[in-house]
């Protein structure tokens, strides 16, 4: 399994409705095509206006499948249902895993 935590911030002024976030296994830093989903859906609780929260995430890997080398790509609002200012601080990477 892969754990560890996120912060998540809301940045604007309003509060942000419940959500989703999906997260990828990647050999590289940057989201595309080749990159795996390893959660589909992740929920998100709504978040105050700027406020910022601690979101515990634990992922079952496939069978077979090591996270070590690889980084972790979260998407948050992945199919864009969420009306914001701004899309462009919606995908969070980190890695690689150790």
């Amino acid at each position: 399994s892969l754990r560890g935590e996120m912060m998540l911030s809301n940045t604007g002024t309003v509060s942000s409705p419940r959500g989703v976030m999906r997260l990828y296994l990647s050999g590289d830093p940057v989201l595309d095509s080749q990159d795996a989903v390893i959660a589909r859906t992740v929920t998100v609780r709504p978040l105050n206006g700027g406020s910022t929260r601690r979101t515990p995430l634990n992922v079952q890997l496939p069978v077979g499948v090591s996270a070590i080398g690889s980084y972790v790509i979260d998407v948050l609002d992945p199919d864009n249902t969420i009306a914001e200012n701004s899309e462009r601080n919606n995908v969070v990477v980190f890695g690689p895993v150790i």
